[in-house]
């Protein structure tokens, strides 16, 4: 599994400064220690009540803004600000998960326009406990190759069903994408894809809240804490 971001949200901050009268960036508040993410959000903010010079002591650092904003629940101000990540060598059973965060907005490799077999994604826990072939195994107990053999064997099996119906079809006359489509059902769940995808920061801040906890999948919950430390660079102020 692989966690890549490709793109984020960049700020013109001389044009923010010049609509902001001036205010946005002065005093001990210029220091350009906040991230781009956290200024377009209080800009944002501020334009709603006007208060780009600052007024409230409490709040007039990017940060305690920032803070009070999420204490208050006004998450929509995190809407304006985004990232994108490319998400690579994970199964079918995580993109079924990751999809019901309807927020975000995906790209997925396809089965029925890539004709090359896809590898497979072999479950974390799998791989810890050494039943494909790539983890440690119990340390306390024999590695028995039986299992990590039968496993892999198993998605060899459904690779060459896959290519079995593709070819079949092919030569009863279907289009490679005919046949492809209807080939893809032989395919597991493990089968590994790349998926790009994109989401303001109140989408993945309710991401990470709901995934990178314990009680959640092993596999999406590994990306998801992947994902917090990459936000966390991007914009510190909210991650």
């Amino acid at each position: 599994m692989k966690v890549s971001l490709i793109a984020h949200t960049r700020i013109d901050r001389e044009a923010i400064n010049t609509l902001a009268g001036g205010g946005m960036f002065k005093d001990r508040y210029d220091r350009g220690l906040s991230s781009d993410a956290a200024t377009l959000i209080e800009f944002a903010g501020r334009t709603c009540a006007q208060t780009y010079h600052r007024p409230n002591a409490a709040t007039a650092a990017t940060q305690d803004y920032i803070n009070n904003v999420q204490e208050l629940g006004h998450l929509s101000l995190f809407e304006h600000a985004s990232a994108t990540f490319v998400i690579d060598g994970v199964s079918r059973t995580f993109l079924a998960q990751l999809t019901r965060h309807r927020h975000l907005s995906f790209s997925v490799q396809s089965q029925r326009l890539d004709r090359e077999v896809p590898g497979v994604a072999y479950h974390p826990t799998l791989t810890e406990h050494g039943l494909t072939g790539t983890g440690d195994g119990d340390k306390n107990m024999p590695r028995m190759s039986f299992y990590n053999d039968m496993l892999d064997g198993w998605y060899d099996q459904a690779v060459k069903k896959y290519n079995f119906v593709y070819d079949m079809l092919v030569e009863r006359g279907c289009t490679p994408k005919e046949a492809r489509e209807a080939a893809r059902e032989f395919l597991p769940q493990a089968a590994s894809c790349r998926i790009v995808v994109s989401g303001n920061l109140r989408a993945w801040l309710e991401f990470v809240q709901k995934r990178n906890v314990p009680q959640a999948d092993r596999q999406i919950q590994e990306v998801a804490e992947e994902i917090s430390k990459q936000l966390q660079v991007i914009a510190p102020e909210i991650f």
